[in-house]
């Protein structure tokens, strides 16, 4: 037990958990913000790659088709990488944050 004391009381240790921990929560983070961009891009392509919306709704198109565009680089460059800490990482998280308020936006405007 006492070994295991001073494993912990090791600086170096500690700071390899510590970036292991950020990196865990990083995947975490984005991975939640992932299906919620997910869930609400395919609730909505259904409805902007419609050929009577696209001609009725053309600013909310143009807008859903800038990020589809966002989205879908970010999807491709997950299924290149295929490295989970290289996708789930605080950039790709705030861009997943900034296409979910577009897509959220999208939505409302269909209500207006």
């Amino acid at each position: 037990m006492s070994t295991d004391r001073n494993l912990l009381d090791n600086p170096e240790l500690k700071s390899k958990l510590k970036k292991i921990e950020e990196a865990l929560n990083d995947v975490s983070e984005t991975t939640e913000q992932w299906s919620l961009v997910q869930t609400k891009y395919m609730n909505l392509e259904i409805i902007f790659k419609n050929d009577e919306i696209k001609t009725q709704l053309k600013n909310e198109t143009k807008e859903f088709m800038k990020l589809d565009k966002e989205y879908t680089k970010i999807a491709e460059n997950a299924y290149t990488n295929k490295m989970i800490l290289g996708i789930c990482n605080k950039a790709n998280y705030k861009a997943l944050q900034d296409i979910l308020k577009g897509l959220e936006a999208c939505q409302r405007n269909l209500s207006k």
